[in-house]
């Protein structure tokens, strides 16, 4: 993950208003953090990045979010192309970060 996304990212478990922060570095690509931890402003909360993605799991997990998991990753399967529209959307949704950051 890059340095400038943690600012973008909040604790699952603490709400919105808990922003996440770098709290150890293993392993660096460049500019990408590839292994690594972040933790949240409350300092109660700690989250692995794991190749280059945060693992952003809340603490307690149910069968409602388990279930939501299960039919994206089987969504996922069946994409086969990104359309400009979908790419174009994605990208809104994610900005300011790039195309070219991903």
């Amino acid at each position: 993950m890059r340095r400038d996304a943690v600012p973008y990212l909040a604790c699952p478990n603490c709400g919105a208003t808990s922003e996440l922060a770098l709290r150890s570095v293993d392993r660096e690509d460049g500019a990408h953090v590839m292994e690594g931890k972040l933790g949240c402003a409350s300092g109660g909360c700690v989250f692995a990045i794991r190749r280059g993605v945060p693992i952003l799991v809340p603490g307690q997990v149910d069968a409602a979010m388990t279930e939501t998991a299960a039919r994206f990753a089987e969504e996922w399967t069946r994409w086969t192309e990104l359309r400009d529209y979908y790419e174009r959307q994605f990208l809104g949704w994610v900005a300011p970060v790039s195309r070219a950051d991903f």
